[in-house]
């Protein structure tokens, strides 16, 4: 089995992906049988581990108001902890779910638009329904809605033409020249393939591709070209990469492992997912809680001052600046089992204890 780490709830503590049943799938290297295997897409939590969203194809989005949008056969889907599923319906061709506002009522995404099948950016809303955003005119024209922001307001993506930003008033208008991936919920931040763009700086080259981004822009990640590997970028540290930061930093071992891939952050900047292999060379999802920064060993604000001896640190749990060196936690995401590598602060929790450990059930973790 494989599993694919692909977003994450803004809280940080739910994350949505597909898991990949092996079966014989070098013998049929291109199609998928039932008999021979599938991609299912899930949900895992720390307490519950891997659970199959029974019925969807894809999710990769949650809201704060906790609404999961994604694609079944059937089309497009949203799913909340009071309302339970909710069918959306067919748009017209193949859907692309992308991403879903803050309280859950704007999702975006691509559509393939007949009669020629070119993907279009859509914008989907509880009072509007279906908006087909358009594209700018090229040959072939197609359009893709990567994110919108907590309001709903701001849509950004990437055409044949280049990278969009898109609100009510202004229509689709081109912003700048590489692929964009994500939009802070505030509006203020934008990143994408090689860039990072803030209201007050503007354009910033980044040497990798951002996937995301958090709450007020402090911290966004992505995936380096080659050889591949997952990275985080602020403004003030530039891009460092994660497996070096959680070995040599943290001084975490992973060991046959390689964490490539940084697909989503939480809101707070201190939750990443992503995923890459572990040591039998399976695709693997994980997650990484890093410690706040005013207890992260690391000048976040360039400021030369550390830790405790920075004037914003007065409490340790703030995510600002840092003065101990705790060992963040990283979880392996797995639906046959999770190994993770513990904080004394997630053992005090009752999760595990320390080194690697085998999660046998639900509620059981037994060290391998």
């Amino acid at each position: 089995m494989e599993s694919f780490a692909l977003g994450l709830s803004p809280d940080g503590g739910t994350v949505l992906g597909t898991s990949r049943s092996l079966g014989y799938l070098l013998l049929h290297c291109c199609w998928w049988t039932e008999e021979i295997g599938r991609d299912a897409a899930f949900i895992w939590t720390a307490d519950q581990g891997m659970v199959e969203f029974e019925g969807a194809t894809s999710l990769k989005v949650a809201s704060i108001a906790g609404h999961i949008a994604g694609t079944d056969r059937d089309g497009m889907f949203r799913w909340s902890p009071s309302g339970g599923y909710e069918p959306l319906g067919p748009l017209g061709g193949t859907v692309f779910v992308n991403d879903i506002s803050q309280n859950g009522s704007v999702i975006v995404g691509s559509n393939a638009v007949p009669p020629n099948g070119h993907l279009e950016a859509f914008r989907w809303s509880d009072a509007d329904g279906l908006l087909n955003l358009g594209t700018i005119p090229t040959l072939h024209a197609w359009s893709r809605g990567a994110a919108v922001s907590a309001d709903g307001s701001i849509i950004v993506g990437s055409t044949q033409a280049g990278p969009f930003r898109w609100t009510a008033a202004t229509g689709m208008e081109l912003f700048g020249s590489d692929h964009i991936e994500d939009i802070s919920p505030d509006g203020g931040t934008i990143v994408g393939w090689n860039f990072a763009w803030t209201e007050g700086d503007g354009f910033i080259p980044v040497a990798g591709h951002l996937l995301a981004v958090s709450r007020f822009g402090s911290l966004a990640v992505g995936q380096t070209g080659s050889p591949a590997g997952a990275f985080i970028w602020d403004r003030t540290n530039g891009a460092r990469n994660l497996q070096d930061l959680l070995e040599n930093h943290y001084g975490l071992d992973l060991t046959g492992w390689s964490i490539f891939r940084a697909t989503d952050v939480s809101a707070d900047g201190r939750t990443i997912t992503g995923h890459g292999t572990n040591p039998t060379g399976d695709f693997e999802g994980w997650v990484v809680v890093l410690p706040p920064q005013c207890d992260d060993g690391i000048d976040n604000d360039g400021d030369g001052l550390a830790d405790g001896l920075d004037p914003q640190c007065s409490n340790p749990t703030w995510n600002d600046e840092s003065k101990r060196l705790p060992r963040p936690l990283v979880a392996w995401v797995s639906n046959s089992w999770l190994s993770c590598r513990c904080s004394t602060a997630y053992a005090d929790r009752g999760a595990c204890s320390s080194g690697r450990w085998r999660r046998q059930a639900v509620h059981d973790c037994s060290q391998r």
